[in-house]
């Protein structure tokens, strides 16, 4: 690297960070852009741009730099709660961009922002769920159904309220999602419960 670019990265870095420190996180963003335009594969400058237009209020631009800088060093995700910056929200918001763009049927979007998501997080549940509404949507049910059982297995009680989602409807006439919602045990539970109303009846001596 020229030296004189490094030798002004590092300034700009330097009046980031203080910037930062003082809570001038306007001008903090302004240097740790400049930062990074010196040196664009710089993650520590692009995390803190990230996390400065956080706390300017610029939520997408934060989540996108802040998987950005992940992808060039996984160890800065130490920061983010030392920092007041979570992992939760950049995994939130990029859901929430991806529910975004399956709306609108943009799906490699989609797909791009739930693979930063699961990049961060293999295991982040709304992901898994979210991937298997988008690949629903693309007319990918096996693929789909893959995502959801994971999501189940993951945690359980999400099983009983898929039922209640429309988004995943087409997966009803597979045999695979009525395993993953629990056909079988919900049955049942909906054979108990008329076996107990019609005990009750019984006890309470009407025939109707």
């Amino acid at each position: 690297m020229n030296v004189e670019i490094d030798t002004l990265r590092k300034e700009y870095y330097r009046l980031g960070m203080e910037y930062l420190e003082k809570g001038n996180n306007r001008s903090a963003y302004r240097y740790f852009s400049m930062a990074a335009e010196k040196e664009p594969l710089w993650p520590e400058a692009i995390f803190r741009r990230a996390q400065t237009a956080y706390y300017e209020g610029s939520i997408w631009i934060a989540a996108e730099e802040a998987v950005r800088a992940l992808r060039l060093n996984r160890t800065l995700e130490n920061l983010f709660d030392k920092e007041g910056f979570s992992l939760d929200f950049v995994l939130s918001q990029l859901n929430s961009l991806a529910c975004q763009n399956i709306g609108g049927r943009n799906f490699t979007a989609a797909r791009g922002f739930l693979d930063s998501a699961l990049f961060l997080k293999p295991d982040y549940v709304m992901g898994q769920l979210t991937m298997a509404e988008l690949l629903t949507a693309a007319g990918e049910p096996y693929d789909a159904l893959e995502w959801l059982e994971k999501a189940v297995e993951k945690e359980p009680g999400r099983a009983g309220k898929l039922e209640g989602y429309g988004c995943y409807a087409p997966l009803k006439p597979y045999v695979r999602y009525g395993k993953i919602i629990g056909e079988e045990r919900l049955a049942a539970e909906a054979a108990e419960k008329l076996f107990r109303a019609g005990a009750e009846k019984y006890q309470s001596g009407s025939p109707t």
